[in-house]
């Protein structure tokens, strides 16, 4: 069946399986995070319920340490511990950096030319201070394209990044202002004109 992919359901698929096949494709999951743990059949019809409703963000424990929450249409069952603390990484042009918590590699390189799908260009002042982090308490840019400041957190939640995947979201920034994040939307400052450095991820 083609409803879980990354480990997540696809509610409105799911919703449409016989109640009994979709509860097997419950337990299927539980059992992937939980291990082989006894898990109630109460439990798997409460976890179907959840998913009947389909709210973002609504959540169930399941077993100890464990809880099914619904993120943007998917239902997804994971570990209370599948949490991810503050990272911050300084970037040296002509080096690569392995970022873990996102899971990818960023690499800086000087550049005077700008080639149309080779990466993210942009123009920083001589000997800026480039760090890919997560995002902070407070957080906002001017947003490619938009008039005025937007807060990290709402572009997260307008652009429908899960909320456990939102900690993990590279933040590309320039002595401190916030020039891209990572995979979704650059801020209008630092853009690129003739001389400066390319950013390239690489999964």
């Amino acid at each position: 069946t083609d409803t879980v992919s990354d480990g997540a359901a696809d509610v409105e698929k799911l919703c449409k399986l016989h109640p009994a096949i979709a509860l097997r494709v419950i337990r299927k999951m539980t059992d992937a995070v939980c291990g082989k743990e006894d898990i109630s059949a109460a439990v798997m019809r409460a976890v179907l319920e959840l998913a009947k409703k389909n709210r973002t963000g609504a959540r169930l424990d399941v077993a100890r340490g464990a809880y099914a929450v619904i993120e943007y249409g998917r239902l997804i069952i994971e570990a209370d511990n599948d949490t991810c603390g503050d990272f911050e990484y300084e970037l040296i042009p002509g080096e690569s950096v392995y970022i873990p918590e996102a899971g990818y590699t960023v690499k800086a390189e000087r550049t005077n030319e700008f080639k149309r799908g080779e990466g993210e260009f942009f123009t920083v002042p001589e000997g800026a201070r480039l760090v890919v982090r997560n995002r902070r308490s407070g957080d906002a840019f001017i947003p490619w394209g938009m008039q005025g400041t937007k807060k990290v957190k709402d572009y997260m939640i307008d652009a429908k990044i899960p909320r456990r995947r939102r900690d993990r979201v590279g933040i590309l920034t320039v002595d401190g202002e916030i020039a891209w994040i990572i995979g979704h939307r650059r801020a209008s400052m630092f853009k690129f004109n003739k001389n400066g450095i390319k950013i390239s991820i690489l999964y």
